[in-house]
């Protein structure tokens, strides 16, 4: 049969289709679309990556936070610590000084001591807030009584708390004032000269300001 110039056999078609569809892209051979490939994993792998960084920098301000808070806390309670036995070594201090003059007086081995001569010592010195001397006897009836002498009369409102401390028997107690100045008191009671029948031993209390 004879063909029709300018009209293509059916065989002539069928192989210029088959030669353009080869040269199509493999997606547009199947009927899909072509376009780029891991497009959305890649926008969802950035975003994980910048959570995780978030992630790590708060953990780690968090972390520095709670570091400066600690380290803070170490330093005043050192802080603390330092200006307490700082503190204990200025009452023990100035007991030494009241023991090497009054301890004659307490323990009725010199009870005819002047308050001069108790509270040379102390004169002036503005770490002391008070020195009590208490020397405990019987009288000529036999009755228990007592002669207690006081730097200053007027400052004997005190409050001891705390932990008690002590130093070859000398007992250091925290305490404030009325005011709540913090002092301590450093106190030792003294058995009565061996062989004195009246004497009945007595006190010597030292209270001091607090070391700022």
């Amino acid at each position: 049969m004879s063909q029709e110039p300018g009209r293509k056999s059916s065989r002539t078609m069928r192989s210029e289709a088959a030669s353009q569809q080869a040269g199509r892209p493999e997606s547009q051979r199947r009927g899909g679309v072509a376009g780029p490939r891991g497009g959305s994993g890649g926008r969802f792998l950035a975003v994980f990556l910048v959570v995780i960084v978030l992630l790590v920098v708060v953990c780690a301000s968090l972390y520095m936070v709670k570091e400066s808070a600690r380290r803070r806390r170490e330093e005043v309670d050192w802080r603390r610590k330092v200006k307490k036995d700082e503190t204990s070594l200025r009452a023990y201090g100035c007991f030494v000084k009241a023991y090497s003059t009054g301890l004659s007086f307490v323990t009725g081995r010199k009870t005819d001591m002047t308050d001069d001569q108790l509270f040379a010592p102390f004169r002036g010195d503005e770490k002391v807030y008070n020195v009590v001397y208490t020397r405990n006897f019987r009288d000529q009836r036999g009755r228990s009584t007592f002669d207690q002498r006081i730097l200053d009369k007027s400052r004997t409102n005190i409050q001891e708390s705390g932990t008690t401390v002590s130093r070859e028997a000398v007992l250091m107690k925290a305490g404030k004032l009325s005011d709540d100045t913090p002092i301590m008191t450093a106190r030792r009671t003294y058995a009565p000269e061996p062989g004195n029948t009246t004497s009945e031993g007595g006190e010597i209390l030292v209270i001091v300001y607090a070391v700022k």
